[in-house]
Protein backbone atom coordinates (compact mmCIF):
# COMPACT_ATOMS: atom_id res chain seq x y z
CA UNK A 1 0.00 0.00 0.00
CA UNK A 2 2.89 2.27 0.85
CA UNK A 3 4.60 1.41 -2.11
CA UNK A 4 1.44 2.63 -4.64
CA UNK A 5 1.22 5.60 -2.57
CA UNK A 6 4.60 6.62 -2.71
CA UNK A 7 4.46 5.75 -7.17
CA UNK A 8 1.24 7.76 -7.26
CA UNK A 9 2.83 10.59 -5.48
CA UNK A 10 5.48 10.43 -7.66
CA UNK A 11 3.55 10.24 -10.91
CA UNK A 12 1.48 13.62 -9.97
CA UNK A 13 4.88 15.15 -9.03
CA UNK A 14 6.14 14.52 -12.54
CA UNK A 15 2.97 15.84 -14.42
CA UNK A 16 3.06 18.61 -12.14
CA UNK A 17 7.03 19.53 -13.31
CA UNK A 18 5.97 19.32 -16.79
CA UNK A 19 3.21 21.09 -16.67
CA UNK A 20 5.19 23.84 -14.98
CA UNK A 21 8.09 23.06 -18.24
CA UNK A 22 5.62 23.63 -20.85
CA UNK A 23 3.97 26.96 -19.03
CA UNK A 24 7.75 28.70 -18.44
CA UNK A 25 8.79 27.22 -22.17
CA UNK A 26 5.77 29.34 -23.27
CA UNK A 27 6.19 32.19 -21.06
CA UNK A 28 9.66 32.67 -22.00
CA UNK A 29 8.27 32.20 -25.58
CA UNK A 30 6.51 35.78 -25.21
CA UNK A 31 9.07 38.46 -25.76
CA UNK A 32 6.97 41.44 -23.47
CA UNK A 33 7.26 38.47 -20.94
CA UNK A 34 10.83 38.15 -21.14
CA UNK A 35 11.68 41.48 -20.99
CA UNK A 36 10.47 41.20 -17.93
CA UNK A 37 12.72 38.56 -16.52
CA UNK A 38 16.15 40.02 -15.37
CA UNK A 39 18.82 38.00 -14.32
CA UNK A 40 20.39 39.45 -11.32
CA UNK A 41 24.12 41.00 -11.86
CA UNK A 42 26.67 40.62 -8.62
CA UNK A 43 29.14 43.67 -9.11
CA UNK A 44 31.85 44.27 -6.48
CA UNK A 45 31.22 48.00 -4.82
CA UNK A 46 34.39 49.02 -3.87
CA UNK A 47 33.04 52.40 -2.77
CA UNK A 48 34.44 54.79 -5.51
CA UNK A 49 33.15 54.49 -9.13
CA UNK A 50 35.40 51.97 -11.59
CA UNK A 51 34.67 53.71 -15.18
CA UNK A 52 35.08 57.88 -16.00
CA UNK A 53 33.20 60.37 -14.68
CA UNK A 54 31.38 61.74 -16.99
CA UNK A 55 28.92 64.42 -14.52
CA UNK A 56 29.18 66.21 -11.64
CA UNK A 57 27.00 68.24 -10.26
CA UNK A 58 26.69 70.40 -6.36
CA UNK A 59 23.93 71.80 -4.71
CA UNK A 60 23.83 75.74 -3.95
CA UNK A 61 24.75 75.23 -0.39
CA UNK A 62 28.04 73.17 -1.55
CA UNK A 63 26.94 70.33 0.90
CA UNK A 64 26.03 67.60 -1.47
CA UNK A 65 27.79 66.41 -5.02
CA UNK A 66 26.63 63.98 -7.19
CA UNK A 67 28.88 62.33 -9.52
CA UNK A 68 27.71 60.03 -12.55
CA UNK A 69 29.71 57.28 -14.16
CA UNK A 70 30.04 54.68 -16.85
CA UNK A 71 29.98 52.00 -14.37
CA UNK A 72 26.00 52.68 -14.19
CA UNK A 73 26.17 53.53 -10.72
CA UNK A 74 25.85 57.47 -9.89
CA UNK A 75 26.79 58.25 -6.34
CA UNK A 76 26.18 61.17 -3.32
CA UNK A 77 28.69 62.27 -1.37
CA UNK A 78 28.87 64.68 1.89
CA UNK A 79 31.12 67.57 0.60
CA UNK A 80 31.85 68.28 4.16
CA UNK A 81 33.09 65.28 5.18
CA UNK A 82 34.38 63.32 2.03
CA UNK A 83 32.33 60.38 2.16
CA UNK A 84 29.97 58.40 0.10
CA UNK A 85 26.01 58.63 1.11
CA UNK A 86 24.18 57.03 -1.39
CA UNK A 87 24.99 54.93 -4.68
CA UNK A 88 22.12 54.66 -7.20
CA UNK A 89 21.92 51.89 -9.61
CA UNK A 90 19.15 52.64 -12.49
CA UNK A 91 18.77 49.96 -14.43
CA UNK A 92 21.09 48.36 -16.26
CA UNK A 93 21.67 45.45 -18.90
CA UNK A 94 24.53 44.16 -21.22
CA UNK A 95 26.97 46.48 -22.80
CA UNK A 96 26.11 50.36 -22.96
CA UNK A 97 23.08 49.61 -21.58
CA UNK A 98 22.77 51.47 -18.24
CA UNK A 99 25.60 53.78 -18.31
CA UNK A 100 25.31 57.14 -17.72
CA UNK A 101 26.39 60.24 -19.18
CA UNK A 102 24.12 63.07 -17.28
CA UNK A 103 23.47 64.19 -13.63
CA UNK A 104 22.19 67.28 -11.58
CA UNK A 105 21.24 67.90 -8.30
CA UNK A 106 18.06 70.14 -7.36
CA UNK A 107 19.89 73.66 -5.99
CA UNK A 108 17.79 72.82 -2.40
CA UNK A 109 20.10 69.48 -2.38
CA UNK A 110 16.87 67.11 -2.13
CA UNK A 111 16.37 65.42 -5.40
CA UNK A 112 18.85 63.55 -8.02
CA UNK A 113 18.17 62.92 -11.86
CA UNK A 114 20.42 60.91 -13.78
CA UNK A 115 20.40 59.56 -17.48
CA UNK A 116 22.47 58.19 -20.18
CA UNK A 117 22.20 55.24 -22.38
CA UNK A 118 18.94 53.11 -21.72
CA UNK A 119 16.38 50.77 -24.24
CA UNK A 120 13.66 53.80 -23.47
CA UNK A 121 16.04 56.75 -22.85
CA UNK A 122 15.32 57.34 -19.53
CA UNK A 123 15.69 59.80 -16.98
CA UNK A 124 15.77 58.69 -13.24
CA UNK A 125 15.08 60.94 -10.11
CA UNK A 126 16.02 59.58 -6.96
CA UNK A 127 15.30 61.47 -3.02
CA UNK A 128 18.69 62.10 -2.12
CA UNK A 129 18.51 61.62 1.11
CA UNK A 130 16.84 57.93 1.15
CA UNK A 131 18.37 57.16 -2.36
CA UNK A 132 15.36 55.61 -3.31
CA UNK A 133 13.64 56.03 -6.91
CA UNK A 134 10.85 58.53 -7.02
CA UNK A 135 10.01 58.76 -10.78
CA UNK A 136 11.42 58.39 -13.98
CA UNK A 137 10.74 60.45 -17.37
CA UNK A 138 10.45 57.64 -19.72
CA UNK A 139 10.25 58.02 -23.90
CA UNK A 140 12.74 60.52 -24.64
CA UNK A 141 13.94 60.64 -28.58
CA UNK A 142 17.90 59.19 -27.82
CA UNK A 143 20.48 58.89 -25.38
CA UNK A 144 20.69 61.94 -22.04
CA UNK A 145 23.51 63.91 -22.90
CA UNK A 146 23.16 66.51 -20.64
CA UNK A 147 20.89 67.31 -17.28
CA UNK A 148 20.39 70.73 -15.33
CA UNK A 149 17.59 71.76 -12.79
CA UNK A 150 16.24 75.62 -12.69
CA UNK A 151 17.35 77.21 -9.28
CA UNK A 152 13.50 76.91 -7.90
CA UNK A 153 14.21 73.18 -8.40
CA UNK A 154 10.94 72.52 -10.63
CA UNK A 155 12.08 72.68 -13.90
CA UNK A 156 14.28 69.99 -15.33
CA UNK A 157 16.08 71.02 -18.87
CA UNK A 158 17.25 67.17 -20.91
CA UNK A 159 19.55 67.58 -23.62
CA UNK A 160 19.82 64.93 -25.93
CA UNK A 161 22.10 62.81 -28.58
CA UNK A 162 21.97 63.00 -31.99
CA UNK A 163 19.32 65.84 -33.22
CA UNK A 164 17.11 65.35 -30.89
CA UNK A 165 17.85 69.40 -29.10
CA UNK A 166 16.15 70.27 -25.53
CA UNK A 167 13.50 69.47 -23.36
CA UNK A 168 12.08 71.13 -20.65
CA UNK A 169 9.96 69.13 -18.04
CA UNK A 170 8.45 70.56 -14.58
CA UNK A 171 7.45 69.17 -11.93
CA UNK A 172 3.61 69.57 -10.62
CA UNK A 173 4.07 68.61 -7.11
CA UNK A 174 6.05 71.41 -5.83
CA UNK A 175 9.58 70.25 -6.47
CA UNK A 176 8.92 66.79 -5.22
CA UNK A 177 8.80 65.42 -8.62
CA UNK A 178 6.63 62.28 -8.33
CA UNK A 179 5.07 63.55 -10.87
CA UNK A 180 6.12 65.78 -14.12
CA UNK A 181 4.78 67.06 -17.48
CA UNK A 182 6.67 68.65 -20.65
CA UNK A 183 6.30 71.97 -20.75
CA UNK A 184 8.35 72.90 -24.29
CA UNK A 185 11.03 71.77 -26.50
CA UNK A 186 13.43 72.98 -29.04
CA UNK A 187 14.49 70.40 -31.55
CA UNK A 188 15.97 72.57 -34.28
CA UNK A 189 19.61 71.09 -33.36
CA UNK A 190 22.13 69.56 -35.82
CA UNK A 191 23.93 67.94 -33.06
CA UNK A 192 24.54 66.80 -29.50
CA UNK A 193 23.58 68.89 -26.18
CA UNK A 194 26.48 68.82 -23.58
CA UNK A 195 26.61 72.02 -22.08
CA UNK A 196 23.37 73.10 -20.15
CA UNK A 197 22.58 75.47 -17.16
CA UNK A 198 19.98 77.83 -15.87
CA UNK A 199 20.75 81.44 -14.93
CA UNK A 200 20.88 82.14 -10.99
CA UNK A 201 17.63 84.33 -11.78
CA UNK A 202 15.76 81.20 -13.13
CA UNK A 203 14.47 83.80 -16.13
CA UNK A 204 17.29 82.39 -18.73
CA UNK A 205 18.64 79.11 -19.68
CA UNK A 206 21.83 78.15 -22.00
CA UNK A 207 22.96 75.82 -24.09
CA UNK A 208 26.10 74.46 -26.08
CA UNK A 209 25.96 71.61 -28.74
CA UNK A 210 28.34 70.51 -31.59
CA UNK A 211 26.32 71.74 -34.09
CA UNK A 212 28.50 74.40 -33.75
CA UNK A 213 25.76 76.88 -31.59
CA UNK A 214 25.70 78.41 -27.86
CA UNK A 215 21.58 79.24 -27.75
CA UNK A 216 20.09 81.49 -25.33
CA UNK A 217 16.34 81.20 -24.28
CA UNK A 218 13.66 83.19 -21.88
CA UNK A 219 12.12 80.40 -19.48
CA UNK A 220 10.42 83.13 -17.49
CA UNK A 221 7.32 81.80 -18.97
CA UNK A 222 8.10 77.80 -18.53
CA UNK A 223 8.89 78.33 -22.38
CA UNK A 224 11.72 78.01 -24.18
CA UNK A 225 11.77 81.27 -26.47
CA UNK A 226 15.00 81.59 -27.87
CA UNK A 227 16.62 85.08 -27.68
CA UNK A 228 20.22 84.76 -28.86
CA UNK A 229 22.24 82.24 -30.95
CA UNK A 230 25.89 82.55 -31.56
CA UNK A 231 29.01 81.01 -33.65
CA UNK A 232 31.31 81.39 -31.00
CA UNK A 233 34.89 81.95 -31.88
CA UNK A 234 37.69 79.92 -30.62
CA UNK A 235 36.42 76.43 -31.30
CA UNK A 236 33.91 75.06 -33.68
CA UNK A 237 32.24 72.24 -31.34
CA UNK A 238 30.78 74.74 -28.06
CA UNK A 239 30.81 72.03 -24.84
CA UNK A 240 30.35 73.73 -21.58
CA UNK A 241 28.67 76.87 -20.90
CA UNK A 242 28.33 78.43 -17.26
CA UNK A 243 26.36 81.50 -16.18
CA UNK A 244 28.50 83.75 -13.72
CA UNK A 245 26.77 83.86 -10.17
CA UNK A 246 25.00 87.31 -10.94
CA UNK A 247 24.08 86.10 -14.55
CA UNK A 248 25.54 88.86 -15.97
CA UNK A 249 28.46 86.53 -17.80
CA UNK A 250 28.45 83.18 -19.48
CA UNK A 251 31.39 80.79 -20.21
CA UNK A 252 31.83 78.85 -22.96
CA UNK A 253 34.13 75.53 -23.54
CA UNK A 254 35.06 73.80 -26.29
CA UNK A 255 35.47 70.15 -27.10
CA UNK A 256 37.61 70.73 -29.85
CA UNK A 257 39.71 73.14 -28.75
CA UNK A 258 41.20 74.42 -25.43
CA UNK A 259 39.92 77.80 -25.54
CA UNK A 260 37.23 79.20 -23.01
CA UNK A 261 35.41 82.38 -23.87
CA UNK A 262 33.25 84.35 -21.44
CA UNK A 263 30.40 86.39 -23.37
CA UNK A 264 28.01 89.09 -22.15
CA UNK A 265 24.89 86.97 -20.97
CA UNK A 266 22.53 89.21 -22.77
CA UNK A 267 23.60 89.31 -26.16
CA UNK A 268 26.58 86.41 -26.53
CA UNK A 269 28.73 89.10 -27.89
CA UNK A 270 32.12 88.24 -27.06
CA UNK A 271 33.28 89.98 -23.32
CA UNK A 272 36.77 88.68 -23.00
CA UNK A 273 39.43 85.81 -23.80
CA UNK A 274 40.48 84.35 -20.86
CA UNK A 275 44.67 83.27 -21.53
CA UNK A 276 45.45 79.68 -22.20
CA UNK A 277 49.07 79.98 -22.07
CA UNK A 278 50.43 76.74 -21.78
CA UNK A 279 47.87 74.73 -22.57
CA UNK A 280 49.15 73.13 -25.18
CA UNK A 281 46.64 69.83 -25.28
CA UNK A 282 43.44 68.51 -24.63
CA UNK A 283 40.70 71.18 -23.68
CA UNK A 284 39.06 72.92 -20.31
CA UNK A 285 35.53 71.92 -21.42
CA UNK A 286 34.27 71.60 -17.92
CA UNK A 287 33.40 74.91 -16.53
CA UNK A 288 32.63 76.72 -13.28
CA UNK A 289 32.48 79.90 -11.06
CA UNK A 290 33.75 80.82 -7.52
CA UNK A 291 30.51 81.86 -5.21
CA UNK A 292 31.79 85.29 -5.62
CA UNK A 293 31.87 85.46 -9.01
CA UNK A 294 35.65 86.37 -8.49
CA UNK A 295 37.65 83.53 -9.73
CA UNK A 296 37.10 81.32 -13.07
CA UNK A 297 37.69 77.71 -13.14
CA UNK A 298 38.05 75.30 -15.92
CA UNK A 299 39.52 71.24 -16.63
CA UNK A 300 39.05 68.68 -18.84
CA UNK A 301 41.33 66.46 -20.94
CA UNK A 302 44.29 68.60 -20.45
CA UNK A 303 47.03 67.53 -19.00
CA UNK A 304 50.09 68.88 -17.19
CA UNK A 305 53.58 68.45 -18.03
CA UNK A 306 53.56 66.04 -14.87
CA UNK A 307 51.34 63.98 -16.69
CA UNK A 308 48.26 65.10 -14.20
CA UNK A 309 45.14 66.18 -15.76
CA UNK A 310 44.91 69.74 -14.51
CA UNK A 311 42.94 72.88 -12.71
CA UNK A 312 43.16 76.38 -14.36
CA UNK A 313 41.80 78.86 -12.57
CA UNK A 314 41.76 82.40 -13.30
CA UNK A 315 41.74 85.63 -11.35
CA UNK A 316 39.12 88.92 -12.04
CA UNK A 317 36.79 86.33 -13.27
CA UNK A 318 38.94 85.00 -16.08
CA UNK A 319 40.50 88.38 -16.89
CA UNK A 320 43.47 87.93 -14.71
CA UNK A 321 46.59 85.93 -14.53
CA UNK A 322 46.11 82.07 -14.14
CA UNK A 323 47.18 79.20 -11.47
CA UNK A 324 47.60 75.69 -12.03
CA UNK A 325 46.59 72.37 -10.04
CA UNK A 326 46.95 69.00 -10.34
CA UNK A 327 43.87 66.82 -10.01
Amino acid sequence: MMRQTQTALLYRLRRVAQRFAVLLIGLFALPAFAQLLQIPALRIDTGMHSAPLRALDVDKAGRFAVTASEDKTARIWDLGQGRLLQTLRPPMGADNDGKLFAASITPQGDVVAVGGWSPDNDVYLFDRASGAMIQRITGLANTITSLSFSPNGQMLAIGLWGKNGVRLFGTTTTASWRTSQELANDLRYDGEVYGAQFSSDGKRFASASVDGLVRLYDVSQNRLSVLQSARVQGGGQPFGVAFSPDATLLAVSFSDSAAVVVLHASTLKVAYIPSIDGVNNGSLNALAWSQNGRELLAAGTWKRPDGQHGLRRWSDAGRGSATETSL
